[in-house]
């Protein structure tokens, strides 16, 4: 039960830093800025570019 815990607060973790990205590349923030606030791959950030 604790495994299932942790998995749903890191999933959690991973999708607030994603809307937080998200909210950054529509302010216009460079992407060096961004990843360096939510710790996410310039990949990983490029594919949220895709979905805005």
């Amino acid at each position: 039960m604790e495994e299932g815990i942790e998995k749903g607060k890191a999933e959690g973790l991973s999708e607030g830093m994603e809307k937080t990205a998200r909210a950054m590349l529509l302010e216009g923030l460079d992407i060096n800025i961004i990843k360096k606030v939510t710790g996410l791959s310039e990949g990983e950030i490029e594919k949220l570019r895709g979905k805005n």
